[in-house]
């Protein structure tokens, strides 16, 4: 099977393929690499806080809500 040229594939196509081929790893490299390429980066958390905030952030950034548990 041929892996699709992520680098032609916009964000959204990116995440939809990460979605549906969570066994490929190469697929979250190239997402890592365009968080990076973005410019915004956090710390690596430090506390059970931190961690949890980071969950959030992560949430947001990948589904576009809260994160928040209902």
């Amino acid at each position: 099977m041929n892996k699709p040229d992520f680098s032609t594939m916009t964000r959204k196509q990116l995440r939809a393929y990460a979605f549906t081929h969570r066994e490929d790893e190469a697929v979250f490299t190239e997402l890592i690499r365009r968080v990076e390429r973005s410019g915004t980066s956090y710390p690596y958390p430090q506390t059970e806080e931190d961690f949890e905030e980071m969950k959030h952030i992560l949430h947001r950034r990948l589904y576009g809500d809260s994160g928040e548990s209902s």
